[in-house]
């Protein structure tokens, strides 16, 4: 598995820890990710991720939908379908919780 995707699922591993003082280094570690090049991507790729645990897909598919919420602004329409485009795809190749995760919320640019 690449490096970065080792690294953020980690991180995601680790944001679901009952531990605070494992979570809460993973939470800010996570969102000091947001700002990085690629994140998105990043998440997106984990999501479909076929050697990861099922937890760790719809923690990425949870951390990707707070992505867009909080910092995704869809200025361009093309963006938008880009994004949708994406989004079916990848739901037609990731298990129905995760898909669940990630079609609740994206009804955004519908």
């Amino acid at each position: 598995m690449d490096p970065a995707l080792l690294s953020l699922s980690e991180f995601l591993n680790q944001t679901l820890s009952a531990d605070d003082s494992i979570r809460r280094p993973a939470e800010q570690g996570m969102e000091s990710l947001h700002t990085e090049a690629g994140y998105s991507l990043l998440l997106l790729k984990l999501i479909q991720e076929s050697s990861v645990s099922s937890h760790i897909s719809q923690a990425a598919a949870i951390a990707f939908k707070n992505f867009v919420k909080r910092y995704w602004d869809p200025v361009d329409e093309n963006d938008c379908i880009s994004l949708q485009d994406r989004l079916v795809y990848l739901c037609s190749k990731v298990t129905v919780t995760v898909r669940l995760s990630l079609l609740l919320y994206f009804t955004f640019c519908l």
